[in-house]
């Protein structure tokens, strides 16, 4: 998935509350194997903001809280951030300092053995 191509799109955000941003402008930055990052402009109801995202297949993973958010303009900066996907709010995790969604994860709201049940 290319960012660039998405821009004047709405893009899901998981959150509270739960919503849509437009983007309005995606700069590629940096790539690594199937991880690549961007410097995106969001415009929301009320604002509009500069936050990286990164994309690896099709996750389109957001910092997990957008307040002050630390300057990422490498891959290498990625650990500075928790991430999440954007979609459904899960946490990533950080494998080799890049974001990546748990296979043991089922949500947001999932308990230690749950499951996902």
């Amino acid at each position: 998935m290319d960012l660039e191509t998405l821009t004047g799109s709405a893009v899901p955000v998981a959150g509270s509350p739960p919503g849509f941003f437009w983007l309005d402008r995606a700069e590629r930055l940096d790539t690594r194997g199937d991880h690549v990052l961007y410097r995106c402009d969001l415009r929301g109801p009320d604002e509009t903001m500069t936050i990286p995202l990164i994309v690896a297949d099709l996750v389109i993973f957001g910092p997990w809280d957008w307040q002050g958010l630390p300057p990422v303009e490498t891959l290498e900066d990625a650990d500075r951030l928790d991430w999440c996907d954007l979609r459904t709010g899960a946490r990533a995790v950080m494998l080799g300092g890049l974001p990546y969604l748990s296979p043991f994860d089922a949500g947001p709201d999932a308990r230690l053995g749950s499951y996902g049940q």
